[in-house]
């Protein structure tokens, strides 16, 4: 290189950093403002609209101008007429356009028999879920429940203390019947010349209960938008209550829970032991996060937002158990943004989550999701997944859950009598031996180690093995295991009647008679007439299935024998009606079996001598 070119590269350099200096120093861009420590709601009151019920939403649409696209011009007049609110300690007006209110009214998607959404131009939020297809006392089942103010899905400026975002949006329809967008031009003191606007754009699809929300906050100049409180632009909230409404959650009733789950590589993981009015965040990364109901689920999926995951058990305002979950977007570092979200409101069905794992089976082609390991099952799933299959098969062909149960049990019992059969005839050999093994005792009454080893010689001299009646009970154990979650767990019992007037609800527990009062500690607060039924074929099963014991331990063996049921009989009290509709049957089928063997054993040593 010459000596005339390298001077004018240093000469260059010179100049160009003498402008970047310059221009940084008298021309500085403007940094967002701090948020303020605390959180004070303190919306200005303004008149808004009341919308007429009778008439049709889409009409309202239609009448509503059609806006143009924000961020091409934007008035700077003196006067600024918009909706002062003040939200963490920052103070925002939301710009009345063009002279034109906004509408304080609802908007609603709606598909008939299947899901009716409810959206508030009151900040924009969903307030009210209604799925369609499905009943909670006789109505509709409602989705959320609890505070009317902050049910649903809501967004709020800044972290989760924030207040919900409620100045009043205009409305448009999108560009597609299914998209519903809500709007609204905001600037904070001090910039006029920059205000930013709020997009939040709804797309539902029909027959699904999974639907996608996009955030998008655009500014008029080239500047970041002014949205950052210690790191968090906006938090979206769903809560405070999944349905169905409750007034409690027993510890001890398995007809419904709440537990927060999350994806962990391929498992769902739960977190149960969040206390009442703790949060924990999810220090995990996680494709998706849900508030997990026995029936039903919300599921949020943030996407590629970077989203954290906060889960809350904050109680309502009229004490009801409160399950929150909350997505924290991080600061937004650019003048425009759009996010998108996926949130899922409806059953724990395993047709409707499994088909988010193939892009063909949904209508957002959305694929491994994995939302279907939400379904509760045993630990030995595939075996209840085929016992499932069959009772679904005996459903379509007498279509009542209640008989379909009653079949599955007694196929699975006939299926399994070789075992029983075998435990049946061990009982029956040790029966035998009774009389002997208390000749040893008498023998050797001071001495347990000499009645072990003859006892033991005793057994190998009559080829009879001690743990005969155990084994074949042992090997039956995993069909109990995935008989029990399944009927305790079948999303299709709920509702389910099987005897009308009295077994209406195979998911709950019957009753006969309501205290109107819970009783302290049993927490029953009703006579029910199947855990007594229970708990008299339970005694009859017991008695037939248990061998006479001439020895010392007849006595502890008697009050084992009876103090099991009994002990069952409160446990099983409150369960849902369709496990103990199955484990009816079942006791009735043991000792059907069991009677029908004695009979004919006897029948056949008589027969000999």
């Amino acid at each position: 290189m010459d000596r005339n070119t390298l001077v004018a590269v240093i000469l260059s350099t010179i100049v160009l950093a003498i402008g970047f200096y310059l221009q940084t120093a008298l021309f500085a861009p403007e940094e967002p403002l701090e948020a303020a420590e605390t959180a004070e709601n303190l919306p200005a009151e303004t008149e808004t609209s009341a919308d007429d019920p009778s008439q049709d939403t889409n009409q309202q649409n239609a009448d509503e101008a059609e806006d143009p696209d924000f961020g091409d011009e934007t008035s700077t007049g003196s006067e600024i007429s918009g909706e002062g609110f003040n939200l963490n300690g920052r103070e925002f007006i939301a710009l009345v356009e063009d002279d034109r209110e906004p509408v304080e009214r609802t908007v609603e998607y709606v598909q008939e028999d299947f899901i009716r959404i409810v959206m508030d131009t009151r900040g924009g939020n969903i307030s009210e879920v209604y799925l369609l297809s499905h009943e909670d006392q006789g109505e509709p089942l409602e989705f959320f429940f609890g505070e009317a103010r902050h049910k649903g899905l809501n967004l709020r400026l800044g972290g989760i203390d924030g207040p919900v975002l409620d100045p009043v949006f205009y409305f448009r329809q999108g560009s597609a019947d299914n998209s519903y967008e809500f709007y609204r031009q905001i600037i904070v003191p001090g910039q006029e010349d920059a205000p930013f606007e709020i997009i939040k754009r709804y797309t539902f699809l029909p027959d699904e209960y999974m639907f996608e929300m996009e955030v998008e906050l655009r500014n008029s100049v080239n500047r970041i938008v002014p949205l950052d409180y210690n790191g968090t632009s906006y938090t979206l909230s769903i809560g405070p209550q999944i349905g169905p409404e409750f007034q409690t959650l027993s510890n001890t009733s398995r007809t419904d829970f709440r537990k927060y789950s999350y994806l962990d590589g391929e498992k769902r993981k739960d977190i149960r032991n969040i206390s009442d009015g703790e949060r924990r965040n999810l220090d995990t990364y996680s494709p998706w996060a849900a508030v997990n109901g026995k029936y039903f689920v919300a599921v949020a999926v943030p996407g590629n937002t970077g989203s954290d995951i906060v889960f809350g058990a904050e109680p309502t305002d009229d004490g009801i158990q409160g399950s929150q979950l909350h997505l924290l977007r991080p600061a937004v570092e650019s003048s425009r943004v759009t996010d998108t979200f996926r949130f899922y409101f409806g059953p724990k069905s395993t047709d409707v989550l499994r088909s988010y794992q193939n892009a063909d089976d949904n209508g957002f082609g959305i694929r491994e999701l994995n939302i279907d390991v939400l379904m509760e099952s045993s630990w030995i799933g595939w075996l209840e997944k085929i016992l499932k299959g069959i009772m679904n098969f005996f459903y379509g062909l007498i279509p009542n859950w209640g008989v379909s149960i009653i079949l599955l049990t007694i196929l699975v019992k006939v299926l399994l009598y070789p075992l029983t059969r075998k435990s049946y005839e061990s009982t029956a050999k040790m029966k035998e031996l009774s009389p002997k093994i208390a000749a040893i005792k008498e023998k050797y009454p001071d001495d347990q180690q000499k009645q072990n080893q003859a006892t033991m010689e005793l057994y190998q001299k009559e080829k009879v093995n001690p743990l005969g009646g155990c084994l074949p009970i042992l090997l039956q154990f995993p069909f109990f295991i995935a008989m029990f979650s399944l009927f305790n767990n079948h999303f299709d019992l709920r509702g389910a009647t099987f005897i009308p007037g009295w077994i209406t609800d195979l998911s709950s527990p019957e009753a006969i008679l309501s205290f109107g009062f819970s009783i302290p500690l049993l927490n029953w607060d009703a006579l029910r007439l199947l855990p007594l039924i229970f708990l008299g074929t339970q005694l009859l099963s017991v008695k037939f299935t248990q061998p006479a014991d001439t020895g010392q331990s007849s006595g502890q063996m008697k009050m084992m024998t009876m103090g099991m049921p009994i002990m069952f009989f409160f446990i099983m009290y409150n369960m849902p009606s369709g496990l103990l509709v199955y484990w009816i049957f079942q006791n009735i089928i043991t000792t059907g079996q069991q009677f029908a063997y004695n009979y004919f054993t006897h029948k056949k040593n008589t027969r000999k001598a």
